[in-house]
């Protein structure tokens, strides 16, 4: 049934989501889908791994967050729709005039990440036999040095770089579809799939939104969806040593995440975590802990899984409010950020990694990831650059 109810919501969210390329539609049908799907599943025994210690209940919590969580959508949606509809003025005359600059940056970058990724892979020996052994080990040894590790990420903005360089020129940059390459498959030997999700799915969203007039093709979308499925389960299969079942794999990526987020607040209905968790990088101490009050987390159904979702983190902010509230301030504003984002490249690049952070709310709450503030700061420097005059 309550499948059924969601995809009448989302229904609903396809018919108001204007003017996004259907970026709202499919973030929110990641979010909201498979929280119905896992009501609907808990007592199938192929999932019962997911099940160790506790078991949600999965009755008057879930009613209540499902039936304020598909309210918030729906409101979110018609809020939207009033967002006054300007569309993405691409005036990147600036850039063009700068596309030396532009180049310079792309080659640089990728010349950066990939010594930084030399400088790490010889921290493990230059050989990942110990990712497919102690993928933990690997990883630490791996990014041991936090600035190197840092600098071998800036083969996201590399990629973006490209990206903006071929749409404002037309033209292709020498050798760039090798380096691309080059860049992506780095990615995989960091032995966290994140790093391979960022590479991939940044870059897809930046020149998503940047050839915003452009023609949804929905046979492309599919395939890259279908492609990146296969690189996850291919990843959890070799590196993370999963289970028999490809669709286990698949579906314990999500499903555990709602549990958790129930059983947490089955376990403790009122909490209040301030809003610092929501603005402020995750590096950054939180200064309210000692005064907060949020139900529990931690590895509490299993020993595998121990994410929320993002929801969990607006509701530990203010309880049922947060998801009521702001859900609809949080797809109100990426509108705003992907209408206004033509004619400046870090505006661009804001309403990417937004949209990519809602994304992934069926994960988590990544809008305060640091690697992702750490790319911002990146490309406002990188527009600063290249809009600046410098006298020869």
């Amino acid at each position: 049934m309550f499948i059924v109810i969601s995809l009448f919501v989302l229904s609903i969210v396809y018919f108001f989501d204007r003017h996004t390329k259907k970026i709202h539609f499919f973030t929110i049908s990641l979010m909201y889908l498979p929280f119905s799907i896992a009501y609907e599943f808990k007592d199938i025994e192929l999932f019962s791994v997911f099940f160790v210690f506790e078991k949600p209940k999965m009755e008057a919590v879930f009613y209540t967050l499902y039936g304020v969580l598909s309210l918030s959508i729906i409101a979110a949606m018609f809020l939207s729709s009033y967002v006054p509809y300007k569309p993405v003025v691409e005036c990147y005359r600036i850039y063009f005039r700068r596309k030396k600059r532009i180049a310079f940056l792309y080659y640089s970058l990728a010349l950066i990440s990939v010594i930084s990724f030399l400088i790490n892979f010889q921290s493990v020996g230059f050989s990942p036999t110990t990712l497919f052994i102690n993928p933990r080990e690997y990883e630490h040894e791996f990014g041991s040095n936090f600035a190197v590790n840092y600098l071998y990420f800036l083969n996201v903005p590399a990629i973006c770089l490209y990206i903006f360089y071929k749409k404002v020129t037309g033209l292709q940059l020498k050798f760039g579809i090798l380096i691309n390459c080059v860049l992506i498959v780095v990615s995989f030997f960091h032995g966290i799939k994140f790093t391979i999700f960022d590479t991939l799915l940044i870059p897809s969203f930046f020149a998503y939104i940047l050839y915003y007039q452009e023609k949804i093709e929905w046979k492309k979308i599919l395939i890259f969806f279908m492609l990146l499925a296969l690189v996850f389960v291919g990843f959890m299969e070799l590196v993370r040593g999963g289970t028999s079942s490809i669709v286990v794999n698949l579906v314990s990526y999500i499903l555990p995440n709602y549990y958790n987020f129930v059983y947490s607040v089955e376990q403790e209905i009122i909490q209040f975590n301030f809003v610092f968790p929501l603005l402020f990088p995750d590096k950054i101490p939180d200064p309210f802990t000692e005064y907060s009050h949020v139900g529990p987390t931690g590895f509490l159904l299993n020993d595998k899984y121990n994410m929320y979702t993002g929801l969990f983190s607006l509701y530990s902010a203010f309880n049922i409010f947060g998801i009521l509230i702001l859900i609809p301030c949080i797809y109100v504003l990426n509108k705003i950020l992907i209408l206004r984002s033509g004619g400046s490249l870090f505006a661009l690049f804001l309403a990417t990694i937004f949209s990519f952070c809602l994304f992934f709310m069926f994960y988590f709450w990544a809008f305060t990831k640091t690697k992702y503030w750490y790319y911002l700061f990146v490309f406002l420097l990188v527009d600063i650059f290249l809009r600046i005059k410098i006298k020869k």
